[in-house]
Order: C-alpha cells, then structure tokens, then sequence
C-alpha cells in the first residue's frame, strides 16, 4: 500500500461522500464503500445524541439518512 492509499478517516469520508453522492441508487461495485459510507454519515448524524430505540431508528433511516430499513443493521 502506498501513502496515498484509503484508510481510516479518510475512507469513511470518501465513502460518505459516495453514500450522499449515490443516494438510493443502486451501483453495485460501491457497496461495500455505500455501507461504510452509511455508517459514518450515521455517526456524524448520531453524535451525542442519547441512546435511540432501534425501533425508532428504523422508522426514519430511509427518510432522514438515506439508509434503507434493511442495511440497518449491517450498518449499525
């Protein structure tokens, strides 16, 4: 691996950026990048927040952080 490679940070801000850049289309060589790209855009969202009810998450993850209700958990 070279020093520019992605990693850390940097990749879950790529794959942020790719998440809110593809939405709910579905481009199936990002889907690894699109679910690390959910998770951190989750995070950013969630920070500080107390803890939520799954229940409740799931109710509005398509709606409010373009993460359909079935890449929750994986997400999670």
């Amino acid at each position: 691996m070279t020093d520019d490679a992605l990693k850390g940070k940097r990749l879950a801000e790529f794959a942020s950026d790719i998440q809110t850049g593809v939405g709910a289309f579905d481009v199936g060589e990002f889907d690894d990048l699109r679910m690390i790209g959910m998770a951190a855009s989750l995070a950013v969202q969630l920070r500080g927040l107390p803890e939520l009810d799954y229940s409740v998450l799931a109710r509005v993850s398509d709606s409010l952080f373009n993460i359909p209700t079935v890449a929750l958990k994986p997400v999670l």
